[in-house]
């Protein structure tokens, strides 16, 4: 039979070799946690973008659209002037200002939704980003948490070999 000091140390050994085992299987998920965060976050923010420049198109669109219904809407106007005689001319010079003001109220309208869509989004991905810097800190934490689980098992280990020895001898003078 082994004499206490090396059964104490085998169980320090087997000790650190357990928590050792256990600390890397948690690096091992942290990382994997943190690749699948990364991964899943690029995905996110590649999706955001992408709504990002079509909301920037469909802004340009409403844009486009709405100039030329405001130029219809002259031409128009301008066409009733010449079918009625063209005596009104004063009709379209007085609508003409107001009409341009509905339209520039409107496009600044439109743009500043678009902005603020953009800047959500974003906002999203600023987010996103940060939530992979998290993921990359609790990372970090593992490999500290893994290191300390490792010293805290081991000495635990090797202070109640010490105090068996202590209490039960080291069993070679045989009195103990």
């Amino acid at each position: 039979m082994c004499d206490p000091v090396t059964l104490t140390l085998m169980s320090v050994g087997a000790s650190a070799a357990a928590s050792g085992l256990k600390g890397t299987s948690d690096i091992m998920a942290a990382k994997a946690e943190t690749k699948a965060t990364r991964l899943e976050t690029a995905a996110k923010n590649a999706a955001l973008q992408e709504e990002a420049d079509l909301a920037y198109i469909e802004s340009l669109q409403a844009v486009n659209r709405r100039a030329d219904e405001a130029r219809k809407l002259h031409a128009s106007n301008l066409a009733y002037v010449a079918t009625s005689g063209g005596t009104n001319r004063s009709f379209t010079q007085g609508i003409a200002p107001e009409n341009q003001r509905v339209l520039d109220r409107d496009i600044a309208s439109l743009r500043l939704n678009e902005r603020s869509q953009r800047k959500r989004i974003a906002d999203t991905i600023k987010l996103n980003k940060a939530n992979v810097e998290i993921a990359k800190t609790n990372e970090s934490f593992a490999y500290l948490n893994a290191g300390a689980n490792l010293i805290g098992a081991t000495g635990s280990s090797a202070i109640s070999g010490i105090d068996r020895i202590n209490t039960y001898g080291t069993g070679s003078s045989g009195t103990g």
